[in-house]
């Protein structure tokens, strides 16, 4: 196939369910299942959507891929209480969805497309079932915890307040504790928080939960990608921001320097003025050319 593009495409809205939750999909690819090499599943960071991004589906199917991305639960439209579990999970189960796709071909050749935390949420999909056979993830959120207390030191804890407010409302003053001091978190981290008295509901960005209670013990008891990292060995491709106010930078080196992978590539981008340092707003064209460059080097070609 080589760096063919491929004019005709095909975009289609479908619905994979899971504990009763549907999960609506946008499913962008190559009109000839044929000339599909695989499929890319693009996971959204923590309080975003998938529509957050400046990311064009289509650039992925006119170079031959199928390109999937959906909402994570809890996330705009996305039922369900938020947690990393039961994000993976439903992200497993997007994988098996795909795998029963009778429009796809070389399903089986997937990758995935992360931001932030969602690269968290890909990463443990993949050491869970390895049906992941490369991946390229943005500044990689290895622990909410970390990110938590990175915050109070880059400052963001300030500036993230605003995402925590409800419409047309000031944050709740048993939100806003939590991320004007770091202190009040050692009552979650010593389990003395009464359940009852934070189990009430919050928003962060798109992201809306029933119990902000949830959303505390999920920082905390957050797994480590790093500790797993030496289990991760397909290609890799990595960006990160040259500064980052929500996970420092130097996370993305250390967790690049650990993973087993033979093909791994690290790139930094500089941030834009102005704007989220972590978000990346208007590098994401970039982002996305280099991810195909990737993909297309780097994929199973046994796999077609």
């Amino acid at each position: 196939m080589g760096d063919a593009v491929y004019s005709d495409i095909d975009v289609k809205n479908i619905i994979f369910k899971r504990d009763d939750l549907n999960f609506k999909a946008k499913l962008t690819a190559p009109s000839d299942p044929s000339l599909c090499r695989g499929v890319v599943v693009f996971i959204h960071g923590l309080g975003y959507c998938y529509k957050s991004y400046n990311i064009d589906d289509k650039l992925f199917a006119k170079s031959g891929w199928a390109f999937l991305r959906y909402n994570v639960r809890g996330h705009l439209g996305a039922d369900g209480e938020w947690t990393i579990q039961d994000s993976v999970d439903d992200l497993r189960t997007c994988l098996d969805f795909l795998g029963n796709e009778p429009y796809l071909q070389n399903q089986h050749n997937i990758g995935f497309f992360a931001h932030s935390t969602g690269g968290l949420i890909a990463l443990l999909a993949h050491i869970k079932d390895r049906r992941f056979k490369f991946g390229s993830v943005t500044n990689l959120i290895t622990s909410l915890k970390v990110s938590y207390y990175w915050w109070f030191k880059s400052g963001y804890n300030k500036d993230v307040q605003h995402y925590f407010s409800l419409k047309g409302k000031t944050i709740d003053p048993k939100v806003k504790d939590f991320f004007d001091d770091d202190k009040w978190f050692s009552n979650v981290e010593e389990n003395k928080l009464d359940k009852d008295e934070y189990s009430f509901p919050y928003k962060y960005g798109f992201l809306k939960g029933n119990s902000f209670y949830t959303f505390l013990y999920e920082i905390r008891n957050s797994p480590d990608i790093l500790q797993s990292a030496e289990n991760i060995g397909i290609p890799i491709i990595m960006f990160k921001s040259k500064s980052d106010e929500v996970i420092e930078n130097i996370v993305s080196d250390k967790f690049y320097k650990a993973i087993a992978s033979q093909n791994k590539k690290i790139i930094e981008v500089e941030p834009e003025m102005g704007t989220l340092k972590h978000f990346l707003m208007k590098s994401w064209p970039e982002i996305e050319v280099n991810t195909i460059s990737f993909f297309n080097d780097h994929f199973d070609k046994r796999l077609i």
